[in-house]
């Protein structure tokens, strides 16, 4: 799996390590890349990324979101086939109703 990012920006190489990243988001035909401090845009579809990244440590939780497991700092479910992802910037994320039986098998495997 990717343990790294390679982005260019203006000109400038800047390297990602997944690690530092709390959630990816679809914008188009670009993904944005969250980190606590910091945001890059790099060209890559959802589909493609979810496959280079460890499924033990991420989670496609929407069909615009895939949140590091690691970041995050509590779950609710919401009813309505939704759950609630608050991360660690205090960000909230609410999941598409389509991943809760993925969600699910994963919050009772590893109890996030």
């Amino acid at each position: 799996f990717t343990e790294v990012f390679q982005i260019r920006e203006r000109g400038r190489e800047h390297k990602v390590a997944v690690d530092d990243i709390l959630y990816l988001r679809a914008e188009g035909n670009y993904l944005c890349l969250k980190m606590k401090d910091r945001q890059f845009l790099y060209r890559m579809t959802m589909n493609a990324v979810e496959s280079e990244l460890d499924p033990e440590r991420f989670l496609r939780i929407h069909r615009s979101y895939i949140v590091n497991l690691a970041h995050v700092r509590g779950t609710r479910y919401s009813g309505n086939n939704e759950f609630i992802f608050t991360m660690e910037n205090g960000e909230r994320i609410v999941s598409g109703r389509s991943y809760k039986e993925p969600i699910a098998k994963v919050l009772a495997e590893q109890e996030v």
